[in-house]
């Protein structure tokens, strides 16, 4: 016979176990009816006969995926999720479309309407299919009529090939069942759509509950009755789940009526099993055993002793815990709780991290670090082998222990850490240390700053943050509620607190990262020198010189992401850290903090740096420590220089806060240039040595030409140029102040009050003025052969521009008629004045003066320049006449500010011949 209605086997479905139901469950929907497919021939030899049906979904309401009235009471009694068991197989509520094709067995009982074919072949060869009629019989040609109802189909078959046989000789008959007939069944109680099913008799109690839309989590699984003829026939749904058992019910018969009675009582189970739950107990029944009910939830999940409590039941009403033994006894109501009988497995240890294989190891053979990591074919690429770290909860005090080690150290042998029970080993790698060091050195550097620096940090974070977030204003701590820093914030305080520092007037550059401070046994020291990318290495102590060394900033997320993983908090992993710094500084391909553990030597921290650059001096490379007496609250600083030719690298011993230097070789060659343009015969930019002159330039430019004029050579310095800045800012001040004494002074009766406009003219054209930085010197190859001492070293930024010989003179200032006249050999001072139209009225002839085309200014009245303005002036001078001060002709006022006039003359004079050049 057919169980369910797809053709399986009565002892094959003694061996189903419950992945098997449900898969065959899944084939059966709600609320549908059952219609017959029209018989087909078949041409088959064997006796075997086919059925077909198609499961029309009918509406039918869905399962509810809220949790019922038991599921919630359990659930918060038990404090986890419970579900009712079984009732997501037999409660979905979810239509669907099923084909059923199956073979009839012998065993089938056939009754009124079914039909069979009859095949003879042979003597006679013909194909017959008859109906059961309602007299329960069945007629075929030539034959007498044969009872079938109430028979099987193995024995009508049997009766219909003898008679055949007798009656036909030389005939081969084949008797299959063509049509199943219908059948009607009424399916009441806690169902989803309740009501009358109409069916084929090889359906089961199953399809017809699962037709109605399933059990309600309100019904009974394990009470179910079919009422056949006055007969009681008990369905017991958990022998199906659990054994793929349905017991004598078989198939359904005309008139059976299946009842679905309330939930009876039920218990619950959660823990170490396979299926935790809310379970029914049998009819009539309300208690099981401990060991019973686990069975039922599919038995123990893990292997291994249990502990077993329940949460019994009083009779108050209130609940208690309760430790039961495995034959105990769980009443209804109660709650079964199945854990293991220990926290832990022993014998143990895990391995995680940047490892080849990561997992938990047997402890007999990795007792040790030598014998958990053996070699580098342990580690993976990108393994960082000077940090380490073992977690590990003290057995005595059970707290958690960070035990950091050196891989490096582990693979000479020259260290070893004894593992014990449940230890958790990390292998970082490198990407992971730059992160934790980074952040542990900037937490570091801002703990060690004052309240009000990190105050003023949060601050601006805060208004930042305010300003970014626009009107999320509930994302902001309350009035009055100081922010604690978080890791983001770590870098931006380190970063204000070095512009607090000594260096804060020092530019940066824009993309600048914040770096560290100098560490100290102290703590955290200023740094001594800031660039655009640079950081402060630490020193050993306070007033420790520091080097620079580039280390970008890591997202301290990448921090906490690794402290989850390790199990510990970012604090205590950032805090260990700190507690392991090393920097490296200078010629090394990857500058910055990185962690070492005990153990660690200078060849592997110059490694893990990347190791050194081509220009890194091999002749001393120095290791600045900390040597710190804690039982006096002492420390102090030691210093020392190795050279490679005369010591191993990988003997020197690297501790916790030691900075390494390394410095680059000591060249000639320091990357700085000098732009020469105008009369050479080879314009450009040249690079020149730490010791090369204006001279050997100038020949390597080809020399001048021939229409070079080294007399108006324009030479200029970027350091002069800040200096004359410098000077004409504060020539400014002091103008400034004199007006404002002046300005302050009583008027004196009949005098009218100074006009004070070209003096805050002068202040402002001072503070305006372009500044060139022009030095006078000498560039005719013959002078500075002749005087070395006139030829300059360079410097970065210097520049020189050669002109052509120039053909006029320049007559500017208090003139009638200024500009630049033809110049004739043997005029004076005077013929050029007098070509000008000679001085105005407001001209101070007695402060006259003249730039040389050198960037010298010559007053007009000094001893050696003529008697009578009879001197000869050079091409390409430029003579000035200058305003008279009045009503300001103070001595003192003149004294001071003559030579303000000369060097703003010469500025114009040097920026007019370098643009008509």
């Amino acid at each position: 016979m057919c169980v369910g209605g797809f053709g399986i086997d009565p002892a094959a479905a003694q061996t189903l176990g419950t992945s098997d139901i449900q898969s065959i469950l899944q084939g059966v929907s709600q609320g549908q009816q059952i219609q017959p497919t029209p018989p087909q021939q078949s041409t088959s030899s064997t006796p075997l006969s086919t059925s077909s049906q198609t499961l029309q979904p009918a509406a039918a309401p869905p399962a509810s995926t809220t949790a019922s009235a038991l599921e919630t009471d359990f659930s918060t009694r038990a404090g986890v999720t419970l579900k009712q068991f079984g009732y997501d197989m037999f409660g979905t509520g979810s239509p669907v479309t099923a084909t059923q094709v199956g073979n009839v067995q012998d065993s089938y009982l056939l009754g009124v309407g079914d039909q069979l074919q009859i095949i003879m072949v042979g003597h006679e060869n013909a194909t017959y299919q008859v109906s059961v009629d309602r007299d329960g019989r069945i007629i075929l040609l030539n034959l007498p009529p044969v009872t079938a109802a109430g028979r099987t189909l193995g024995e009508v078959r049997a009766e219909l090939t003898s008679r055949v046989a007798s009656q036909f000789l030389g005939t081969k008959t084949y008797v299959s069942v063509a049509g199943i007939r219908q059948i009607s069944v009424l399916v009441t109680g806690d169902v989803n759509v309740p009501g009358m099913r109409t069916l084929t008799s090889l359906n089961t109690a199953l399809d017809a509950l699962m037709l109605s839309g399933g059990v309600k989590k309100t019904g009974s699984l394990r009470a179910i009755y079919i009422l056949r003829r006055g007969r009681r026939i008990p369905l017991d749904l958990y022998s199906i789940i659990a054994r793929g058992v349905s017991g004598p019910v078989g198939a359904l018969a005309e008139g059976d009526r299946i009842v679905v009675p309330p939930i009876g009582n039920t218990v619950a189970v959660t823990g170490l099993v396979l299926h935790p739950g809310i379970f029914e107990l049998s009819p009539g029944a309300s208690r099981v055993g401990a060991h019973a009910l686990m069975t039922i939830a599919g038995g123990e999940e893990i292997a291994g002793a249990k502990r077993l409590t329940k949460l019994a039941l009083q009779a108050d009403g209130r609940t208690t815990m309760i430790s039961i033994p495995k034959d105990g006894i769980v009443a209804k109501g109660e709650v079964l709780f199945v854990d293991a009988n220990r926290s832990s497995t022993s014998a143990r240890v895990t391995l995680n991290g940047e490892v080849t294989v990561p997992g938990v190891h047997a402890l007999g053979s990795s007792s040790t670090l030598a014998g958990l990591i053996r070699d580098p074919d342990d580690l993976g690429p990108n393994a960082y082998t000077l940090f380490a770290v073992v977690v590990r909860h003290d057995p005595k005090t059970n707290f958690l222990k960070l035990i950091p080690f050196s891989i490096q150290s582990v693979f000479d042998r020259s260290a070893s850490l004894r593992l014990i029970d449940n230890d958790f080993v990390y292998v970082f790698n490198t990407s992971e240390i730059q992160a934790l060091s980074q952040v542990a050195a900037a937490q570091l550097y801002s703990a060690s700053q004052s309240p009000s620096v990190v105050a003023m940090t949060l601050a601006q974070q805060q208004q930042q943050q305010g300003s970014a977030s626009g009107n999320n204003s509930s994302q902001q701590s309350g009035p009055g509620t100081p922010a604690a820093p978080s890791p983001q914030t770590i870098a931006q305080m380190a970063a204000a607190a070095q512009a607090s520092g000594p260096n804060a007037s020092q530019p940066t550059a824009p993309g600048a990262v914040p770096q560290a401070g100098t560490v100290t046994a102290a703590g955290i020291a200023p740094p001594t020198s800031t660039t655009a990318q640079t950081s402060t290495a630490p020193g050993a102590a306070m007033g420790t010189n520091s080097t620079t060394v580039a280390a970008p900033l890591s997202n301290p997320n990448q921090v906490n992401s690794l402290a989850n993983r390790m199990g510990v908090t970012a604090t205590a992993i950032t805090n260990l850290a700190s507690d392991y710094l090393v920097w490296v500084t200078g010629e090394v391909l990857n500058p910055g903090p990185l962690l070492a553990a005990s153990g660690a030597n200078l060849n592997g921290v110059i490694d893990a740096a990347g190791g050194l650059s081509r220009q890194a001096d091999l002749s001393g490379i120095t290791v600045t420590s900390t040597q710190i007496d804690p039982q006096r609250g002492l420390s102090r600083t030691l210093r020392n220089s190795y050279a490679q030719k005369d010591q191993d690298f990988a003997s020197i011993q690297i501790r916790p806060f030691d900075s390494v230097s390394v410095r680059a070789v000591f060249s000639d060659r320091v990357g700085e240039s000098i732009t020469i343009s105008g009369q050479v015969r080879y314009p450009g930019t040249y690079e020149f040595t730490r010791d090369e002159k204006l001279s050997s330039v100038i020949a390597r430019a080809g020399g001048l030409t021939d229409e070079a004029y080294a007399y108006g050579a324009i030479f200029t310095r970027q350091s002069a140029a800040a200096a004359e800045g410098q000077a004409n800012q504060r020539e400014a001040m002091m103008l400034n102040d004199e007006i404002a004494t002046i300005a302050s002074q009583p008027p004196m009766q009949g005098i009218p009050p100074p006009n004070l406009t070209p003096l805050e003219t002068m202040a402002q054209t001072l503070l305006h003025q372009p500044t060139l930085g022009r030095i006078s010197i000498a560039i005719d190859p013959s002078i500075l052969l002749a005087h070395p001492d006139r030829d300059p070293l360079l410097e970065t930024g210097d520049a020189i521009y050669i002109p052509k010989r120039p053909s006029t003179v320049a007559v500017t200032g208090e003139v009638l008629n200024a500009g630049a006249f033809a110049w004739r050999p043997g005029m004076s001072l005077d013929d050029y004045m007098d070509m000008a139209g000679g001085e105005t009225d407001a001209a101070e002839d007695s402060m006259v003066f003249v730039i040389m085309p050198d960037g010298t200014a010559v007053p007009s009245h000094t001893s050696w320049w003529s008697f009578g303005g009879a001197s000869r002036i050079p091409p390409g001078a430029t003579i000035v006449v200058p305003r008279d001060p009045q009503p300001f002709n103070l001595t003192t006022f003149l004294a001071t500010y003559t030579d303000i006039l000369s060097k703003v003359a010469i500025t114009a004079a040097s920026l007019a011949v370098i643009k008509n050049n």
